[in-house]
């Protein structure tokens, strides 16, 4: 993410575009991200899953939230 941070920040002409690639690549790697939370929590023993429902929760909401 900084990297493309610094290249908005040397081409402002692309700014625009970039953004939206950069939008791209973030919804791709959530959905990723998502995916991967499937396969921990089918890993987890069910004591887990209070917590990990409450953290899991607080972190997609910080996620949708950006």
């Amino acid at each position: 993410m900084t990297t493309n941070a610094c290249i908005i920040a040397h081409y402002p002409q692309q700014q625009q575009q970039q953004q939206q690639q950069q939008q791209q690549q973030q919804h791709q790697q959530q959905q990723q991200q998502l995916q991967c939370l499937k396969y921990i929590v089918l890993l987890l023993p069910p004591h887990c899953f209070c917590l990990l429902t409450a953290n899991v929760l607080a972190a997609a909401e910080a996620l949708l939230s950006h």
